[in-house]
């Protein structure tokens, strides 16, 4: 009985060594390598008609500068800067994806240059940055949710500026407009500097912090 469980057990080896030499085995879930692609940092320069407003979500950092002339580039893990889908609609700038990893994308950078904007739309971002030139226009609406940092440092010199902050850690503004228009029902800190003729918020007043914001 003893050479009969021994001879069994030998046969199983055999068998088993065999199938896992054989080159036409099929690949398990273990034997999965991932793509050379999901490590390579790369930037890409996207080609991009006139756009007037911009809207970008899922992302790590936004970077907007008031400039001579439009101009797009995304900088990221390379199978996903592959998949970018940037076009403009309607004059907005739209950055999106043909699939979505939220942990891929949330390593993506977008590089935007723009001479002008009326709508600033940027959603789950982590950080959202505005500057050089002044932002010069009628009206401006900025739309930002699930950002944590946002710093609009560039002077945006409106006649009217609607601002719908909600869900951001921390905003910094900087306005220079007949009136302005803030809502922020679940913004951890802002702050506003500049001048404005009317003001008003829709939130938590404890959170806004005025004292650089001149009204005449």
């Amino acid at each position: 009985m003893y050479n009969v469980y021994k001879f069994l057990l030998s046969s199983v080896i055999f068998w088993v060594a065999l199938s896992c030499s054989h080159p036409n085995r099929p690949v398990l879930k273990s034997d999965y390598q991932p793509s050379s692609t999901d490590t390579i940092v790369t930037h890409q320069t996207c080609p991009v008609e006139a756009f007037h407003g911009v809207s970008v979500s899922h992302v790590s950092t936004v970077d907007i500068e008031v400039g001579p002339a439009c101009d797009v580039q995304v900088e990221g893990i390379q199978s996903v800067v592959n998949q970018n889908s940037s076009q403009v609609t309607d004059g907005v700038l739209h950055i999106g994806y043909l699939q979505q990893n939220d942990k891929q994308h949330r390593q993506m950078h977008v590089r935007i240059k723009a001479p002008a904007l009326d709508e600033i739309c940027v959603c789950d971002a982590g950080q959202v940055l505005v500057h050089g030139k002044p932002l010069v226009g009628k009206s401006l609406r900025v739309n930002l949710s699930g950002v944590n940092v946002a710093h609009l440092n560039a002077c945006m010199q409106m006649h009217e500026i609607v601002g719908d902050v909600n869900d951001v850690m921390f905003t910094n503004l900087h306005v220079d407009c007949h009136r302005l228009f803030l809502s922020a029902k679940r913004a951890e800190h802002i702050q506003l500097r500049g001048k404005t003729h009317f003001y008003h918020f829709d939130g938590d007043h404890k959170r806004v912090d005025t004292q650089q914001l001149h009204q005449s």
